[in-house]
């Protein structure tokens, strides 16, 4: 089969990926795009990437040139911003193109992170509150904790004003502030195929001796040295009792239906030890790459990673028309 990898132009991989090793990926910027499509490889796809950035065009010729089957989708942004990409996903899918992934109305409101929590909250599900203090301070749109730092932790209205201010020289985005919930960091993968959702067992990020709030920073996430250093690992959740691990299940399957996710998707949960769960964040379209929390979670669960791969392009292929050998209408 044919695969067009879309991704930011940034982030398309070095010539050499296929020869180099997991360990060496893992340090690439590119880790996600290159282990993804040594995934495809393995399956017997032909793989080729398409980076863009500001403009369709590059797009537009990929699409002439390769005649893809399907579009795997691993772009996170357009124009420096997250709520540009479900634009990217509805036009491609209006143009009859079988891409993987969340559709462009899921990813619009599941980006949104103000958005989901009220619709979330009007479910039943719990979520921080709005007006409860301390706060913590994120972009509404970015994913993969970009911006989230130990000063994001706020106490009163100086320095959520202090903290927002930071952000806003970091990124272009919208920046909101929600009620920080102390507790264990926990998390699942969701994967979606038409009526049919597999939900993993829980998984817990701890925190080794890494000073300040225990929650997973920018820093935490991707440097890896500091991740080896502090001790900050991803487990199978441990002592979580049957009551809590239901009702993460429950809001899974709301949030999944309501968000209309398809595909891959990670919840991540707060468990406070006097307030319950909490879901803090919704991940459509969740990082693929072979070590991060949503592979671990399915490939843990008994999916092999290629085949994990292939459960994603055949949930593609369910939905689209696919038009190979066309191109774009623009």
């Amino acid at each position: 089969m044919n695969i067009l990898i879309l991704c930011h132009e940034q982030l398309v991989p070095d010539i050499r990926y296929q020869a180099m090793s997991d360990a060496k990926i893992e340090n690439q910027s590119w880790r996600t795009e290159g282990f993804v499509a040594k995934g495809l490889r393995k399956l017997g796809h032909k793989c080729a990437f398409c980076g863009i950035s500001d403009k369709i065009s590059p797009l537009r010729k990929a699409i002439f040139r390769l005649k893809p089957d399907v579009i795997f989708n691993l772009l996170e942004e357009f124009d420096d911003e997250g709520l540009f990409e479900p634009i990217i996903v509805n036009f491609l899918e209006g143009e009859g193109y079988s891409i993987t992934g969340c559709g462009g109305n899921g990813l619009l409101f599941a980006r949104n992170k103000v958005a989901t929590k009220i619709l979330l909250g009007e479910l039943g599900v719990r979520v921080p509150s709005s007006h409860r203090w301390p706060q913590i301070v994120k972009f509404v749109a970015e994913e993969s904790s970009r911006g989230l730092s130990t000063r994001s932790i706020v106490n009163d209205n100086k320095q959520l004003k202090r903290e927002i201010a930071r952000l806003k020289k970091k990124a272009s985005g919208r920046v909101f502030s929600e009620e920080y919930v102390e507790g264990r960091e926990l998390y699942c993968g969701v994967f979606k195929h038409q009526d049919r959702i597999v939900i993993s067992d829980l998984w817990e990020t701890s925190f080794g001796n890494m000073r300040g709030p225990k929650i997973l920073t920018e820093r935490a996430k991707w440097d890896f040295a500091f991740r080896r250093r502090h001790g900050v690992k991803m487990a199978r959740a441990k002592n979580i009792n049957q009551e809590v691990i239901a009702e993460a299940r429950n809001f899974a399957e709301l949030a999944t239906k309501a968000l209309e996710i398809r595909g891959a998707a990670r919840i991540d949960f707060r468990l406070s030890p006097k307030k319950g769960l909490y879901v803090i964040e919704i991940n459509p379209n969740p990082d693929l790459a072979t070590y991060d929390e949503y592979a671990v979670c399915l490939v843990e669960a008994g999916i092999k990673y290629s085949d994990l791969m292939q459960m994603i392009v055949d949930e593609a292929l369910s939905r689209g028309t696919s038009r190979p050998g066309k191109g774009l209408n623009c």
